[in-house]
């Protein structure tokens, strides 16, 4: 497999971001991002997205240029409108929004709609631990390839949550957490109907 230099992969991904048509600053946040994600061993949330993402902005499911609207606000709470654009865009307002609240009044939480694939979500937890805070933050997977966990009957969702001691660090799926717990503490998990599982409680 070649090796590929960071730096020019992520001027790379910059570029066709900016072809695109998003803006430069966002061209480059989203290909930082994706690059960072490879270089972390997440390479499912890496450039092979870029692809997807150009398809998504060919079929008009995505727009590059699309504004950030803040549709409610609180001193504590605020509600963000993607306009279908860039989730790495939307994700990144919506965790400056509720830094900046929670600097302020201790706690805070933003939500979005109308947005497209975040990336990886430890990015913007991360963001939260550099400012001294505790950030937390779940997706959900509407479209994606769910799985439910063991027992369950419906799928699971990313989670990520990173302390600003960085003494906690988690950036998994639900479900990824379930089997771990099942494994650790009554041994492997049973396929799927077969198995006594977890005790009743």
């Amino acid at each position: 497999m070649p090796t590929v230099d960071p730096g020019r992969l992520e001027a790379k991904a910059t570029r066709i971001f900016t072809a695109m048509g998003a803006p430069d600053g966002d061209a480059a946040w989203i290909a930082a991002l994706l690059v960072r994600a490879n270089l972390r061993g997440h390479d499912s949330h890496g450039v092979i997205r870029v692809p997807q993402y150009w398809e998504a902005v060919k079929k008009g499911q995505v727009d590059p240029k699309s504004p950030v609207t803040v549709t409610e606000e609180t001193p504590t709470l605020a509600r963000l409108d993607g306009g279908g654009g860039f989730g790495q865009v939307v994700a990144r307002r919506a965790m400056e929004m509720a830094i900046a609240k929670a600097k302020a009044g201790g706690l805070s939480a933003a939500s979005m709609s109308r947005t497209s694939h975040v990336g990886r979500l430890a990015d913007y937890a991360e963001m939260a631990a550099a400012a001294g805070l505790v950030g937390m933050v779940w997706a959900n997977c509407v479209h994606g390839l769910n799985v439910a966990p063991w027992g369950g009957a419906d799928f699971g969702h990313p989670i990520a949550i990173v302390a600003w001691t960085w003494l906690l660090y988690l950036d998994e799926v639900d479900t990824d957490l379930m089997d771990q717990f099942v494994d650790q503490h009554y041994g492997e998990a049973p396929e799927p109907g077969g198995g006594p599982g977890p005790p009743a409680q």
